[in-house]
């Protein structure tokens, strides 16, 4: 089914609405006891019981590369494990890159693809999704069949939308097969069904999967001014989990060209940072005063440098905050973060001192630079939308906006202050009830004048 259908649409067709399944899978929060989750949690699990696990695999070269494989697993399955195995020798292996140029020494590792698959008799929507673990085992064995070494990853959970697929990686399994006399190696990929669990969205959740995102990039400069780019994004991938967008490779050049229309040079360059905007359909049931919350967001920098260099290391930037905050499903320039095109990366680079060459590093340049792409990630496994007609009164002295004036907005006033933790956005404006400006003692008078019912905000 086209998971690009409306929640609205979704909502109004919920044919498992009236299941005992989803009855307990969409309870209101507040109203849940100890034994109506324990049912929850059975039934969820119960239906992902029900799951078929399909699994193909990839070769993994050393240069990134995948090569599909088409090699029988044996499936055995237990009340709590479903075991998927296969035996791989060094000729199963030849035959795979048979039309390449390749060998075997140039195998990094296996890559499993792993659909759960969701049957006829399991209701569902486009959205309903599945979480489990897995692990994967090697054991490696000679040509007389003695067991030479054994190891086993740690478990990974994965989280999926019914009737997708999930990659599992593992690197370096099959690397000196023949140096090290290995005959074959036994694989044998777990799932963990007593963990597995089918989530059913609620309606909040089914809203916020409907709200587009665009990110969009900045050239800041060391005054703090920000220059506008044309660097497109575009949709990279798009699942249970984020959403996903990134850039072509950006030549360098590029970069200053945009500098120069603005009368800027290098040297005035601070950073690149993202910024993104969030909107709705028009056809949408929540209003535009309607937010966003449980919402996460990163962005990162590729880099390519010039031949003779070699990129030491890289940063990645995400929200400053992971505090549960609010925005709007229509709202512009929402910083994401920096994207550190040049702080803290250095670079490495081979030169001749006294006859010898050594390895040198030192901190990237921008004349190192090739070309460099850019990349934004939202996270939405926890988003909702709280719809406008949900949305509490905002009110003067009302901090933490969950539509009373009490003891506790004043603590975040003090704490405001006192410079322990700023507020911002309606939080800070609900703070300055005398509305001069200025958040300060004076205001803690009046909502805790207000508290005692002194004399009431107005």
């Amino acid at each position: 089914m086209n998971r690009k259908l409306t929640a609205a649409v979704i909502s109004a067709v919920m044919v498992f609405g009236a299941s005992p399944l989803c009855r307990v899978c969409m309870p209101d929060a507040s109203a849940v006891s100890d034994s109506i989750q324990q049912t929850t949690d059975a039934q969820s699990n119960a239906a992902a019981r029900k799951i078929k696990f399909a699994v193909d695999a990839d070769l993994v070269l050393t240069d990134g590369t995948a090569l599909p494989v088409q090699w029988e697993f044996t499936e055995e399955k237990s009340v709590d494990i479903v075991s998927i195995k296969l035996n791989v020798t060094e000729d199963m292996l030849k035959e795979a890159l048979d039309g390449t140029d390749k060998s075997v020494d140039d195998i990094s590792g296996l890559r499993y693809k792993v659909k759960a698959a969701a049957p006829d008799d399991l209701v569902h929507t486009p959205y309903s999704y599945i979480k489990y673990q897995t692990s994967i085992r090697y054991k490696y064995f000679g040509a007389d069949g003695f067991k030479m070494r054994e190891f086993a990853s740690t478990e990974t959970e994965h989280i999926c939308f019914l009737d997708d697929t999930v990659t599992v990686n593992e690197d370096n399994v099959f690397k000196n097969m023949a140096a090290d006399g290995i005959d074959h190696v036994d694989t044998e990929l777990s799932i963990y069904l007593d963990k597995a669990r089918v989530i059913e969205p609620t309606q909040a959740h089914l809203d916020a999967l409907t709200v587009g995102y665009s990110p969009k990039a900045y050239i800041r400069l060391k005054d703090g001014t920000e220059l506008g780019t044309d660097f497109a994004f575009s949709p990279d991938e798009d699942n249970v989990q984020y959403r996903s967008f990134v850039t072509g490779d950006i030549e360098a050049e590029k970069l200053i060209k945009i500098l120069e229309a603005d009368a800027k040079t290098i040297d005035d360059f601070d950073d690149i940072v993202v910024r993104f905007s969030t909107d709705i359909p028009q056809d949408s049931e929540f209003g535009e005063e309607s937010t966003i919350t449980g919402l996460t967001f990163s962005c990162d920098c590729d880099l390519k440098v010039k031949n003779g260099l070699e990129l030491e290391k890289g940063t990645v930037t995400d929200s400053a905050s992971k505090e549960d905050k609010l925005y709007g499903v229509k709202a512009d320039d929402i910083l994401i973060g920096d994207c550190r095109l040049l702080s803290g990366r250095s670079v490495a680079y081979r030169e001749e001192a006294d006859g010898v060459k050594a390895v040198f590093t030192r901190a990237l340049e921008f004349g190192d630079i090739e070309n460099f792409s850019l990349s934004a990630r939202f996270g939405i496994i926890d988003a909702e939308v709280v719809r406008q007609e949900n949305k509490p009164v905002i009110s003067k002295g009302d901090v933490d906006l969950n539509g009373e004036v009490n003891v506790t907005d004043i603590a975040m006033v003090a704490s405001h202050i006192k410079g322990v933790k700023p507020l911002e956005g309606q939080g800070l404006i609900n703070a300055d009830v005398d509305e001069n400006g200025e958040v300060n003692v004076t205001d803690i008078a009046m909502i805790a004048a207000h508290i005692k019912g002194i004399k009431p905000l107005v």
